[in-house]
């Protein structure tokens, strides 16, 4: 079998169908695609049920007997593949065509195979991103590009590209499944240091979707909860770009790589008319201003970024 298309499920009746009606429209053959329902409370196992019985050697599916979140389904997922090559998928986006096929004519048992994508927001298009000619990159390039602010999402996401399976069975790569924040980061960053081989297609086939509240992506967390995940990632990409040598001099990219999803945070907390305590008022001020985080002495003040989120 060429290929595991894996899609954790939550709560996605309303938009299941259209992400699988377009893998049927790319190819049911040589390929298979798991569909790991995390407890959904309304009508998307039975929309499942429903491939799995017209198209039983396509679509395989498994219901979780309580809700774990989207990296305990990918974990799961994982675990159930008999692909070559692992590919993941948003149960609220869909292919936009078959390109996803060009994609895994590049594939290797030691790649990272990556292509193009859209992303709408409630029906409008917000940006593509994709490439114009095909690009062989290694992997500190890759980490380099990863925490620039221009192509950080192209690396960082999970669903434009095509993993071995032989890699994540050999390094036994997972998902952490405590955090549901950030947790793509810490997979792509665990696989890319057992490969040196990135591939840069220039084919644009996904589109990611940001119209769905069930979202898996979407939880309610404490907030304070978030900032723990958060830091906690940091530190792990810390960590892996010392062990490959080059966080010394891209560290001042490493620390303001935080600024989306801590920005994000923030804008989601005054959304919410939540108070903000006065550090986190003093945090958002210099990202306001656009000033590197790190510059603000703020963070170089503490002991830790652990004790960081404690003082908040």
């Amino acid at each position: 079998m060429i290929y595991s298309v894996i899609i954790p499920v939550y709560n996605a009746q309303k938009y299941l169908r259209r992400c699988l009606d377009s893998i049927i429209s790319c190819s049911l053959n040589n390929g298979e695609t798991l569909l790991i329902d995390d407890n959904s409370t309304d009508k998307s196992w039975e929309i499942i049920s429903e491939y799995m019985q017209k198209y039983p050697h396509f679509f395989k599916g498994i219901k979780t007997p309580q809700n774990g979140g989207s990296s305990v389904a990918r974990n799961l997922g994982l675990k159930m593949a008999k692909g070559k090559y692992i590919i993941f998928m948003d149960n609220d986006d869909y292919w936009i065509n078959d390109k996803i096929f060009e994609l895994l004519r590049y594939a290797s048992d030691e790649s990272l195979v990556v292509g193009g994508f859209e992303v709408s927001f409630f029906g409008r298009q917000l940006m593509i991103q994709e490439r114009d000619r095909y690009e062989e990159i290694d992997k500190v390039e890759f980490l380099i590009r990863l925490i620039q602010p221009k192509t950080q999402y192209y690396y960082g996401v999970l669903w434009n590209k095509v993993f071995s399976a032989k890699i994540i069975r050999q390094y036994h790569i997972e998902f952490w499944e405590d955090i549901d924040l950030c947790e793509e980061w810490s997979f792509i960053l665990e696989y890319i240091q057992h490969i040196n081989k990135i591939s840069l297609v220039p084919s644009y086939f996904y589109s990611y979707t940001q119209d769905n509240d069930n979202s898996l992506g979407k939880r309610e967390r404490a907030r304070g909860e978030n900032w723990r995940i958060m830091f906690s990632v940091y530190n792990n990409m810390c960590m892996v770009y010392k062990k490959i040598g080059i966080y010394e001099a891209h560290e001042t990219e490493i620390s303001t790589f935080l600024l989306n999803p801590v920005i994000k945070e923030l804008i989601e907390q005054v959304n919410a008319n939540e108070p903000i305590s006065e550090t986190k008022k003093f945090l958002l001020q210099p990202f306001i201003q656009n000033i590197v985080w790190k510059e603000t002495g703020f963070l170089h003040s503490h002991k830790s970024h652990e004790e960081l989120y404690f003082f908040l």
